[in-house]
C-alpha cells in the first residue's frame, strides 16, 4: 500500500502543489511555482544572513589563495597538492561549508542567503585591490551595486509587511 510522503493531509513543499490524497495511491504532485507567489517568505534570521556574509568574505579569501598558491606552487601535482596556500583555501572553504550548514540549521532559506553568498565577488574584487593592486572601475562598482540591490530584492519579502 503506497504511503503519503508528506507531513500531513494537504501539506507539500514549497512551491509544490498536491492533486491527489485518496489513501490508495500516492500523494500526486505539480510543481507550480506561481502556487507561492506573492507569499511572503518567512523571515530569515539575522544570524543565519551574517553566517552567509562571513561564508562569502572566507570563500574570497580562498579563492585568492588558491590563485596565489597556484602562482607560487611551481609545476607539477605534488608542488601543488603540498601548497601551503592551495591548503589553506580548502580550510576556508571548509569553514564556508561548516557556516552554511550553522546558518540553515538556525532558519532561513536558500532564495535568501544565497544572494550574501554573492557578495564573493565584491570580497575577491577589494581583496585583489590590496593584495595585488587590480584597479576598481566604475564598471565594477556599478555590477555591485547591482548585486547589492539583487540581495534586498531577495530578502524583501522576508521582511516586509
Amino acid at each position: 500500500m503506497p504511503v503519503n510522503r508528506f507531513r500531513g493531509i494537504g501539506e507539500a513543499p514549497l512551491g509544490f502543489r498536491l492533486l491527489s490524497l485518496s489513501p490508495q495511491q500516492n500523494a500526486q504532485v505539480l510543481f507550480d511555482p506561481a502556487a507561492d507567489f506573492g507569499k511572503p517568505m518567512p523571515p530569515t534570521p539575522i544570524t543565519s544572513l551574517l553566517l552567509f556574509a562571513v561564508a562569502a568574505f572566507l570563500g574570497a579569501a580562498g579563492q585568492l589563495l588558491y590563485k596565489s598558491g597556484v602562482d607560487t606552487a611551481g609545476a607539477g601535482l605534488i608542488n601543488q597538492v603540498l601548497s601551503v596556500r592551495i591548503f589553506l583555501g580548502v580550510l576556508c572553504y571548509t569553514a564556508v561549508m561548516i557556516l552554511f550548514v550553522a546558518a540553515f540549521r538556525i532558519g532561513g532559506s536558500p532564495v535568501a542567503l544565497y544572494p550574501v553568498y554573492a557578495s564573493t565577488f565584491i570580497w575577491v574584487a577589494v581583496l585583489s585591490r590590496f593584495i595585488d593592486g587590480t584597479p576598481i572601475t566604475w564598471i565594477h562598482v556599478f555590477g555591485w551595486l547591482l548585486l547589492i540591490a539583487g540581495m534586498a530584492c531577495m530578502n524583501w519579502n522576508s521582511y516586509a509587511g
